[in-house]
């Protein structure tokens, strides 16, 4: 009798133990929800993404001291995004043929001063909308943290016309 009290109360315990943590991981799997969207989405509701995960695709435009996503379906002017990588982040769930091209076209931020580099991507960050100023010189409106990239296209290189004559 004693031996089966004894069981009792330590499986009682046990389930006392573990509910409780089953009960914190269902409710930090709900507030880690990705929110699959429109970059205009961001720039029409950005209290409402705020410090939220994200995911959506958009153009990389990189150049000397620029590293923003940009799209130009969105209406207004004041719409930037600055960009930066988590790289731990991306090459933990990155493949390697994205980094690969990372690594080698758009150098994971800010390019040269001769040309614009552009690149289509979807991915997936921690937007930032407190509408403060980011990037360089506080110039952009927004900011992305990028955890995860998960399509890359091709990057066109465009030189940036009229800085001095170089070929």
């Amino acid at each position: 009798m004693k031996i089966a009290l004894t069981t009792l109360a330590l499986l009682l315990l046990f389930l006392l133990c573990v509910l409780p943590a089953e009960a914190q991981n269902n409710e930090a799997a709900q507030t880690t929800e990705v929110h699959n969207l429109d970059l205009c989405d961001l720039f029409r509701n950005p209290k409402f993404y705020n410090e939220k995960e994200v995911r959506f695709r958009a153009v990389y435009h990189s150049e000397f001291e620029v590293s923003s996503f940009d799209i130009r379906d969105c209406n207004g002017d004041n719409n930037h995004t600055w960009v930066e990588f988590d790289r731990e982040s991306v090459k933990a769930s990155g493949r390697a043929d994205i980094l690969k091209k990372m690594n080698e076209e758009i150098g994971w931020g800010p390019g040269d001063a001769l040309y614009f580099r552009e690149t289509e991507m979807l991915v997936r960050g921690i937007f930032h909308g407190a509408d403060k100023g980011y990037g360089q010189d506080n110039l952009w409106r927004f900011m992305v943290t990028v955890k995860n990239v998960e399509e890359i296209g091709a990057t066109k290189k465009v030189k940036i016309p009229g800085l001095w004559p170089v070929d």
